[in-house]
């Protein structure tokens, strides 16, 4: 599936209107680096490491947060060989899970680590894997083949038919053991059409300037060749994959540059859902690094030239500096030819044993963003060029979707970057029909960025969801409406604001947004969903229609860290809304969120309150609870009031059984592995509140709507106050890294009893 989504990345480079080289003295620098390249040095027979992977799957819309779905750690040991052989041995596993996932161990087809970058191509973690077919040891299922995917090396013997090269300043200078050595930055792109179908990199490549060793390299992954086939054209319009990689060397016995940080990430998008990336990140750092070295290396010493020496079979110079490049030219078999990566998992025994781990769960993905290869991105991609205009929505209901207000809305989209035309100004616009209601919705907005900051200028109509603390990315329910449940209510919102948003110091977000507003009641125009259930929707709940002065002012502390999902840290918000005229009110709401692993023990918290101040009260503006996320075993929004508060925590213990991930076999496929069963005792206590303060309140409450009571035959409100704090409490057995749960609940009430309860989610 990776190898797919890579191959489906169609390349943009710019023109070949530029040299292949910048300048003469970068034509010399690039061609001593691919012949230092291309030769292992003569002393350096292999080595051999240890390496811990962290593998995070990642969800990110438009503006909002990134947060971590699934997050797996992964101890290695490798060997390297100087012929290519090589060998990645897992020893140690451990994961968690915001949901059932398979393990992405299934997703590689040999090691995903990259040894050394040495070469006239690069095989990376998507290509051959030499234990498949073999008996014992092998991965996969599936039939051998003899055909790798390998990316062209930059410094290829070949390179000047795929690349062009600018650059060549030194960008920094490294002290290491009394010496200081120049870095100097070569970029390369690739050319623009090819004959062929070609593997290429674009991107940033850092060099030792003394031994013209590579010290960093860092850029994108992509396919290049002739113009690509319907089919594949129709694909990279559904699904737009993206890797990138950044590889970083350390200096190894003060003579070779050998892996020390490794980052290698698959992004993905797709038009048909929104503004929504998904992103699979490797982090990988190597330690423990020893060298297998030729007796006589320790006396190879330079004093103004090449050092003496044979050199090994398959090529290469004497190790030591080289102040002069060896230009020798290449002999035949001169080059090290990459070998396919092999990939072994250990025995469970051995991989539930592991315990030596060196950076806390969630750690190593954490300090990476999904933007930090935007310079290296593709043009289209990128803040600067010229205009962009292309099709866009933020979110897929902005194109699709179904609820018992609207009926079918459809909807289209497009964006404007001006990039060169104007630095860091958007245009956006959405509009729709909604089928059943005979109404049009829609808007538009302007941003534009300036440093840390963003100005934004909009307006539309909107239908809005007046649910309350609602879950990451909830932004209503389609599929569910359509079988026949809609659990949210709506207010037709009509807007105008102007808005300054931005990160003046990382881990902080800010944003203000002021303009008019108003708003209007809406009734449902279907009954049913295309799936018809026993019961019809229900009416939509009240709403006092009036038009106001909103302002919004939110301040947000680690928005990625979310206790409802997997990644470890402490974050939080706070948001203000307040209406001035038609409709009067202050509303203040604060969540805190925790997560922390400690070993085996992993501890959670979601806590979020709120009140709402104002005479009279909007009804859309109380807060609701009951039926859903919060207190589902009550009725649909049983409670409200104008003062409300949540709270959801969890603490889970891993027991020391099956800590190895499950291989499982798919008849005429692949092995798929799923994360390690790992069970684990939980506590979970979960609990909401709402009150009112006064008659104003429970006017408003009444006016979210009334209801027959049963037994009297009085009308009463579909809503009530809670009187009390509602809590349960929750026992269970957790499976794949808390992921897939079952066990037992209860209502801390006098008489309440006992239930079973299953769960898929954190």
């Amino acid at each position: 599936m990776l190898l797919l989504l890579l191959q489906l990345v169609a390349a943009t480079p710019a023109p070949d209107s530029a040299a292949t080289y910048a300048t003469p003295v970068l034509r010399e620098f690039v061609a001593a680096a691919a012949v230092a390249n291309r030769r292992v040095p003569a002393s350096l027979l292999g080595y051999d490491a240890a390496v811990e992977s962290e593998v995070a799957l990642l969800g990110r819309r438009g503006d909002e947060a990134e947060v971590a779905a699934s997050l797996e750690q992964l101890a290695s040991r490798v060997r390297w060989r100087r012929d290519g052989a090589f060998e990645q041995r897992v020893v140690g596993y451990r994961a968690q899970t915001a949901g059932f996932n398979v393990s992405m161990l299934s997703a590689f087809d040999q090691g995903w680590v990259i040894p050394v970058l040495y070469g006239n191509r690069m095989a990376l973690f998507f290509g051959r894997d030499t234990t498949r077919g073999r008996g014992g040891g092998g991965l996969r299922g599936r039939r051998a083949r003899d055909d790798s995917v390998l990316a062209v090396h930059p410094f290829a013997e070949d390179r000047e038919a795929v690349y062009r090269f600018t650059g060549g300043d030194t960008v920094a200078t490294i002290r290491l053991r009394g010496r200081d050595i120049p870095i100097v930055r070569v970029h390369v792109e690739p050319r623009a059409r090819l004959p062929e179908r070609t593997f290429v990199f674009r991107g940033d490549v850092d060099v030792d300037a003394v031994r013209h060793q590579i010290v960093r390299l860092r850029g994108q992954f992509l396919v290049t060749g002739p113009p690509p086939s319907l089919r594949d054209r129709l694909l990279r319009q559904a699904v737009q994959p993206l890797a990138f990689a950044e590889l970083v060397s350390q200096e190894i016995a003060a003579r070779y540059w050998l892996p020390s940080y490794q980052r290698v990430e698959l992004q993905v998008t797709s038009p048909l859902l929104g503004d929504l990336q998904a992103t699979m990140r490797i982090v990988s750092r190597f330690h423990d690094v020893a060298v297998d070295e030729a007796p006589d290396a320790g006396a190879a010493t330079l004093a103004g030239g090449r050092a003496g020496g044979a050199d090994s079979a398959a090529g290469g110079t004497a190790a030591g500096t080289w102040p002069v490049p060896d230009t020798r030219p290449a002999a035949p078999g001169d080059t090290m030819v990459p070998h396919a990566h092999r990939l072994v998992v250990a025995a469970r025994d051995t991989l539930a044993a592991f315990d030596a781990w060196r950076q806390p769960l969630g750690a190593a993905t954490a300090e990476a963003r999904d933007d930090d290869f935007l310079d290296v991105a593709p043009p289209r991609l990128r803040p600067t060029g010229p205009p962009i205009v292309e099709p866009y929505v933020e979110r897929l209901s902005d194109a699709i979707r179904f609820d018992r207000v609207q009926g079918v809305f459809t909807g289209v989209g497009a964006r404007v970057r001006l990039r060169d035309r104007l630095p860091g100004a958007m245009l956006l616009a959405t509009g729709g029909w909604a089928w059943a209601e005979r109404t049009a919705r829609g808007r538009v907005r302007g941003d534009w960025r300036r440093g840390a900051w963003t100005w934004s200028v909009g307006a539309g109509r909107t239908l809005d969801l007046t649910n309350d603390f609602r879950a990451v990315y909830d932004s209503g329910s389609t599929v569910a409406a359509l079988l026949g449940r809609d659990d949210y209510d709506y207010v037709d919102r009509r807007w105008a604001m102007l808005g300054l948003h931005g990160e003046p110091t990382p881990g902080w977000r800010l944003r203000l947004d002021v303009g008019p507003a108003r708003d209007a009641a809406v009734v449902p125009h279907v009954s049913r969903g295309l799936v018809h259930g026993d019961e019809p929707f229900r009416a939509n709940r009240g709403a006092r229609a009036g038009g106001y002065w909103r302002t919004i002012a939110r301040a947000e502390w680690n928005p990625d860290v979310r206790a409802g999902f997997v990644r470890p840290g402490i974050g939080g918000r706070v948001r203000w809304e307040r209406g001035d005229g038609g409709l009067s009110y202050d509303r203040v709401e604060a969540r805190l969120d925790a997560r922390t692993i400690r070993g085996d023990w992993t501890g959670a918290l979601h806590a979020e309150a709120g009140a709402v101040l104002g005479r009279p009260l909007p009804p859309q503006q109380l807060f609701e609870l009951g039926g859903g996320e919060w207190l589902g075993g009550y009725d649909y929004k049983e409670f409200a009031g104008d003062r409300a508060a949540v709270v959801g925590a969890l603490g889970m213990y891993t027991l020391a059984l099956w800590r190895a991930p499950l291989r499982v076999r798919v008849p005429g496929w692949r092995a798929v592995y799923l994360p390690a069963p790992a069970p684990a005792l939980s506590l979970g206590l979960d609990g909401g509140w709402a009150g009112v303060s006064g008659d104003a309140a429970r006017e408003a409450v009444r006016a979210l709507g009334v209801r027959t009571n049963d037994a009297t035959g009085e009308p009463v409100p579909l809503s009530r106050p809670s009187g009390r704090i509602r809590l349960s409490v929750d026992l269970r057995l957790r499976l794949f890294g808390g992921g897939v749960s079952a066990g037992v609940a209860r209502a801390l009430e006098r008489g309440a009893a006992w239930r079973v309860v299953f769960g898929l989610g954190s």
